[in-house]
C-alpha cells in the first residue's frame, strides 16, 4: 500500500513538472510582428506677384517727336503746356492737377502683369471700381453751341456720343484671351480678323474687353491648375491713351469728321473753363462793340454728379482696376 502511494505521488509530481515545462517554454517562443509609419509635409508654394508700373496722366506734357507725352516742363525741350491747375481755380470736381487735352498722350502708360507658379489651384479676377471710373465725353445732341466761330447762334450736331480720349490695351494675347476679345461687346467686327496685339476704344469698350478676357468659362474668373506658370496664362498688358490733336477720328466703329471733332473739343474745353473757373465768351462786332455773352448758349448743358454717364458731358477721366489671385478650394 505504501509503495502504491509513493507511485501515485511520483506520478503527480511528474505531471506537474511536465506542465510547468510547457508554461516555461511558452515564454521563450511567441508570435511577434512590428509595423511603423511616418510622414512629413511643407507649406505649398504660392509666390504670386501682381505688378503694376507707370502712370496714365500728368500735369506737364513735353512736345517730342512721338507726341506730347508726360514730362518735366523744365526739361530742355520746349513744353507743350504746363497744365498745373491751382486749387483756387478748381471747381466741383475737387483739386485735380493732372489734365488731358487735345494733342496729349501717354505712350508708356501702365503695365501690369501676374507672375509665379503656385502649387495650388487659383482663380484670377479683374475688378473695375465703378465709383472711380469716369471718362471724358460729350453726349450726342442736336444744336450744340459752336464755340469755334464768333457767330452768335452758330450750332453743330453730334450724332453719337463723343469720347475723345482713346485707350489702347497692348499685350501678347494668348489664344483664349484673343477669343474672349473677339466675343466682346462692340467688337464683333474683329471676328474675321487675324490675332492682334493691341485693341483701342473708349474706356467703356476697353473695360468690357478686359472683363470678358478675365471672365473665364464660368464667368467667375480664370481658373488655373496648380503648378502652372501664371505668366503663360495672364501675360503682360500695357494700358495707354491718346487724345488726337486734329483730323477725323474713328472710335468704336463710329467715325467723326474733322470739323465735328474740332467743335466738340472746343466745346469741352470751354465747358471746363466754365466749370473749373471764370469764363466769359463774348462776341464782338468789327468795331469792337459787344453783342452778347455767348457763354449763355451752353448754360443748359450740365454734368450729372450722381451718374457721370447721364449728363450732357463729363470732364474728368479716371480708372481704377484691381487684379486678384485667389486659391481655389
Amino acid at each position: 500500500m505504501k509503495k502504491n502511494k509513493m507511485m501515485r505521488i511520483a506520478s503527480v509530481l511528474l505531471i506537474a513538472v511536465l506542465l510547468s515545462t510547457c508554461v516555461i517554454s511558452g515564454t521563450f517562443a511567441k508570435y511577434v510582428t512590428t509595423g511603423e509609419t511616418s510622414d512629413h509635409a511643407r507649406v505649398a508654394k504660392f509666390g504670386v506677384v501682381i505688378d503694376a508700373e507707370g502712370s496714365l496722366f500728368a500735369n506737364s506734357y513735353v512736345n517730342v517727336e512721338d507726341g506730347n507725352t508726360p514730362g518735366d516742363k523744365n526739361a530742355d525741350k520746349a513744353p507743350f503746356t504746363d497744365l498745373t491747375v491751382e486749387s483756387s481755380n478748381v471747381g466741383k470736381e475737387g483739386e485735380i492737377s493732372q489734365l488731358v487735352a487735345p494733342g496729349t498722350e501717354n505712350t508708356e502708360g501702365i503695365t501690369f502683369s501676374i507672375t509665379g507658379t503656385p502649387e495650388v489651384d487659383v482663380r484670377i479676377n479683374i475688378n473695375f471700381d465703378e465709383d472711380s471710373m469716369r471718362d471724358v465725353f460729350l453726349a450726342a445732341s442736336a444744336g450744340l453751341p459752336d464755340m469755334t466761330t464768333s457767330k452768335k447762334n452758330a450750332t453743330f450736331d453730334l450724332d453719337d456720343d463723343y469720347h475723345p480720349v482713346v485707350f489702347t490695351v497692348t499685350g501678347d494675347f494668348v489664344e483664349h484671351q484673343w477669343q474672349a476679345i473677339k466675343n466682346s461687346a462692340g467688337f464683333d467686327s474683329l471676328a474675321a480678323k487675324e490675332k492682334q496685339t493691341s485693341i483701342s476704344g473708349s474706356m467703356a469698350t476697353i473695360v468690357s474687353i478686359l472683363e470678358e478676357v478675365f471672365a473665364g468659362e464660368d464667368d467667375e474668373g480664370i481658373y488655373v491648375d496648380a503648378n502652372t506658370d501664371l505668366a503663360e496664362v495672364f501675360g503682360s498688358f500695357t494700358l495707354t491713351w491718346k487724345w488726337a490733336f486734329d483730323g477725323a477720328q474713328k472710335l468704336d466703329d463710329v467715325k467723326f469728321n474733322a470739323k465735328t471733332v474740332d467743335k466738340a473739343d472746343t466745346l469741352l474745353g470751354d465747358l471746363a473753363a466754365r466749370d473749373f473757373g471764370d469764363f466769359t465768351y463774348e462776341v464782338y462786332k468789327n468795331d469792337g462793340e459787344t453783342l452778347t455773352d455767348k457763354s449763355e448758349a451752353f448754360i443748359g448743358l450740365a454734368a450729372d454728379e450722381e451718374d457721370w454717364t447721364a449728363g450732357d458731358y463729363n470732364l474728368v477721366v479716371s480708372l481704377k482696376l484691381t487684379l486678384t489671385v485667389t486659391q481655389v478650394d
